[in-house]
């Protein structure tokens, strides 16, 4: 094996450790995601399962909002940045990977799952989402809107308005970029 051999040996490996370090970032940005949407449904169920079982004061939803526009927001960040991942993967490291091994069937799953255009594919999971995150916020407001009484829920409210806006702008705008 001559020196551009080796070279070229040495970068195809770096370039697939890489490939490997950015797949584990990949799974562990998506295993965070699954947290916060899991501690999101727990907070839902949790205090939905309180106002409705135990007569709670209904303005007690004016939580929700606050916390899944908070949990949304972080949910919304790892999913950018898993977004982000694959596309580095796709247009950075597997043409350099094909270009060194010399065969460029190689890393095809990230372009096979770009070309498949079924709108139910990529749209579900979206749907999925806004209802899990900005749907919640708008029911709860929308339902909290005719109990409002003190400034304190007026600011709550507003507040919750503020990040449910914000969430379904960072939602809309990342199922663009993936579309």
């Amino acid at each position: 094996m001559d020196a551009p051999d080796m070279n070229v040996g040495k970068a195809a490996d770096s370039v697939l450790a890489e490939y490997s370090a950015l797949r584990a970032e990949l799974l562990h940005k998506l295993g965070a995601q699954s947290t916060i949407i899991n501690l999101n449904l727990t907070a839902i169920a949790g205090i939905a399962g309180i106002v409705i079982t135990q007569k709670a004061d209904i303005r007690l939803l004016l939580l929700l909002p606050m916390i899944s526009g908070a949990l949304g927001l972080l949910a919304h960040d790892a999913a950018r940045d898993v977004t982000t991942i694959a596309h580095y993967i796709r247009d950075q490291l597997a043409p350099l990977v094909a270009q060194y091994v010399g065969d460029q069937r190689l890393f095809q799953y990230e372009a096979h799952l770009l070309e498949d255009r079924r709108l139910l594919r990529k749209l579900l999971p979206s749907v999925v989402t806004g209802l899990v995150f900005p749907g919640i916020s708008l029911g709860c407001l929308y339902l909290v809107w005719p109990y409002l009484q003190t400034p304190l829920d007026w600011t709550a409210w507003g507040l919750g308005m503020v990040l449910l806006v914000l969430n379904a702008t960072a939602w809309l705008t990342l199922w663009q970029r993936r579309i």
